[in-house]
């Protein structure tokens, strides 16, 4: 241009597959290696996604977390104390189930065998 202005030319887009009908049928597919290479070579940049605003907010207050912790720490030790050290005298947890849950279990698995 008599401007001193450059205008860019149009590019031509190719498509990335090569046309093998030359050997008589085609055989599967065969990539165009050269187009490939140079579409690699002059991508745009990508797109940066920034994160949309959300009603959670973030707790960055360091003194919270560590009062929370304290106070876990404090529960914690509280409940350790109250473990008695010799095993023998410390309360167990009975898994056998009771009787209403025995009879609820036997009546279920009599109707499952009705039904099915």
């Amino acid at each position: 241009d008599k401007s001193g202005v450059e205008v860019p030319q149009p590019t031509i887009v190719k498509s990335i597959l090569k046309n093998s009908q030359k050997d008589g049928g085609s055989k599967g597919i065969q990539w165009d290696e050269a187009n490939l290479t140079y579409n690699e070579a002059n991508k745009s940049a990508k797109m940066k996604i920034d994160e949309p605003p959300t009603p959670y907010e973030y707790d960055s207050d360091e003194e919270h977390r560590l009062e929370a912790e304290t106070d876990a720490n404090t529960k914690l030790n509280a409940a350790l104390k109250e473990i008695e050290d010799d095993p023998a005298e410390r309360k167990t947890a009975s898994f056998a189930p009771s009787e209403e849950e025995q009879e609820k279990e036997s009546e279920f698995k009599k109707k499952r065998k009705q039904h099915y």
